[in-house]
């Protein structure tokens, strides 16, 4: 009987740790997909309030620079030249 009893109590501890780890694992995946969406959220933000300024101040496009011309500039042209 004694055998029975410690046989449970390491199934229930197997059955604690297991649903532990699960949960420590959807919190993980629920902190890291958040973290994504708050980032692609601000940098929206940033992207149009960056294009917004830039129409309503009648910027030239001499001198202030879009999203897309900054982009073409840091990753595509680079690889154009060589």
């Amino acid at each position: 009987m004694n055998l029975k009893i410690e046989d449970s109590a390491d199934r229930s501890l197997i059955a604690v740790r297991t649903k532990v780890k699960r949960d420590a694992a959807r919190e993980t995946a629920k902190l890291v997909s958040t973290t994504f969406l708050n980032m692609l959220l601000s940098l929206a933000v940033v992207v149009v309030l960056w294009v917004f300024s830039l129409w309503a101040f009648d910027v030239s496009p001499y001198i202030g620079k879009g999203p897309i011309d900054v982009f073409e500039y840091l990753f595509l042209e680079n690889a154009a030249k060589q």
